[in-house]
C-alpha cells in the first residue's frame, strides 16, 4: 500500500514549498508585444509549522492568490515541488489526492458566493464531508458543528440567502472542519464583513485552532488583521518573496522598502514629513522585461540606486528572517549605506 500524503514525519512541517513557479501567457496588447510572460509565482520557497498561522501578504497582482491555488491545487505548478506533511504532493493517486483535499480546506473571502444558493446549508456542509464521511449520523454532524462555530443547529435548514454574511462565514468555516482539515487557507476571510463582525470570526478562528491544532494561511490586503492574528508573515511582490519573517519583527523593524511602504499605507509605521519621500512606494505594479535581473521594485523604490539593478537574492535579516534587499541585509533601511 503506497504511503498517505497525510503520513505522520517528526521533523516535517505541514506543509512546504521548494522553488515553486507559475509563469502565465502574456495578456493585453502591450503585454504580448514585449514578449513578457508574467512570473505569478517565481520560485517561491515556504514552510507552514503545525499549528502555526502565517499571513501571505502584498498588492494585487503580487502573485499570493495565485500562489494560494497552486498549494490546493486549483492551479497546476510549472515546476517546483509542494510536500504535505513530508510527503510529495504532485503526481498523488486518486486515492491519496482525495485525502489530500480532506486536510487541505479553504475558506473563502465572499461567504455568499461560495455556497450554492439552491441547496441549504447542511447540504452543502454534507456535500463536503463525503471527501471524509463521519463515523456517525451526518445530520447529527452537521448540526455539533454549526453549534461549535457559533451557530444554532436551525442554520443547517437554511439558504445562503437568508443569513447575514457573518453568519454564512461561520458557516463556511464549520464546512472547511466537517473533513477534520490540517491546514485551513482563508482568502481575505474577513474583508467582506462588518467591521463589527470581523473581530468576533477572528475570536473564532483562534479558539477553533486552539481545539484542534490547526494551521491556517491567510492571504490578505488587511495589515491590521495580520498584526493581531499571524506569528509570521511573508511578503510578496511581482512572483517573489521580498521579505518573511516573525510578524512583530517585520512590522516594527522591515528591511525590504515594499514592506515598509505597505505598513506606511496602512498606518502601521511611524508617519515623519521629512522621511515621507523615503517612505512612499511610488506608481503602480510594473512587469519586468525579459532582461531585467534585478530587483522588482527598482522602478517604484524611493532608496533605488544602481545596485538595485543587481539580482537581489533572499539574505538572511536576523534569525528566521530574511529579505531580498542588500540594504536590509546590512541593517536596518534607515541607517544602510548607499
Amino acid at each position: 500500500m503506497p504511503p498517505s500524503v497525510t503520513s505522520e514525519t517528526t521533523a516535517a512541517p505541514v506543509l512546504e514549498l521548494r522553488e515553486l513557479r507559475k509563469t502565465f501567457a502574456p495578456r493585453g496588447l502591450l503585454a504580448r508585444r514585449r514578449g513578457v510572460a508574467v512570473p505569478a509565482v517565481d520560485g517561491i520557497d515556504l514552510r507552514l509549522e503545525q499549528g502555526s498561522t502565517t499571513a501571505l501578504v502584498g498588492e494585487s497582482g503580487s502573485g499570493k492568490s495565485t500562489l494560494a491555488r497552486l498549494i490546493l491545487h486549483l492551479h497546476k505548478a510549472d515546476s517546483g515541488e509542494i510536500l504535505f506533511g513530508g510527503e510529495q504532493v504532485q503526481g498523488l493517486s486518486e486515492r491519496d489526492f482525495r485525502r489530500f483535499r480532506a486536510d487541505v480546506q479553504m475558506v473563502f473571502q465572499n461567504p455568499l458566493t461560495s455556497f450554492d444558493p439552491m441547496h441549504t446549508i447542511g447540504s452543502s456542509i454534507k456535500e463536503t464531508m463525503r471527501l471524509r464521511p463521519p463515523a456517525g449520523d451526518p445530520d447529527a454532524r452537521v448540526r455539533e458543528l454549526l453549534e461549535e462555530a457559533g451557530l444554532s443547529a436551525r442554520f443547517a435548514d437554511l439558504r445562503p440567502r437568508d443569513v447575514s454574511g457573518g453568519e454564512l462565514q461561520r458557516a463556511g468555516i464549520a464546512r472547511a472542519l466537517s473533513v477534520t482539515p490540517k491546514l485551513v487557507v482563508m482568502d481575505e476571510p474577513t474583508s467582506a464583513l462588518d467591521m463589527s463582525i470581523q473581530g468576533q470570526v477572528l475570536e473564532l478562528l483562534a479558539r477553533l485552532q486552539r481545539d484542534h491544532d490547526l494551521t491556517y494561511l491567510i492571504v490578505t490586503h488587511d495589515l491590521r488583521t495580520v498584526r493581531m492574528v499571524a506569528e509570521r508573515v511573508v511578503v510578496m511582490y511581482l512572483g517573489q518573496v521580498v521579505e518573511e519573517g516573525p510578524t512583530h519583527e517585520v512590522f516594527d523593524d522591515p528591511r525590504h522598502p515594499y514592506t515598509r511602504g505597505l505598513l506606511y499605507a496602512h498606518d502601521l509605521a511611524d508617519r515623519d514629513a521629512e522621511r515621507d519621500a523615503n517612505v512612499r512606494i511610488r506608481g503602480s505594479l510594473r512587469y519586468p522585461t525579459a532582461d531585467e535581473r534585478g530587483c522588482r521594485l527598482v522602478g517604484r523604490c524611493p532608496l533605488a540606486v544602481d545596485r538595485c539593478r543587481e539580482p537581489q537574492p533572499l539574505a538572511e535579516t536576523g534569525p528566521d528572517r530574511r529579505a531580498r534587499c542588500w540594504r536590509g541585509a546590512q541593517g536596518p533601511l534607515d541607517t544602510a549605506g548607499a
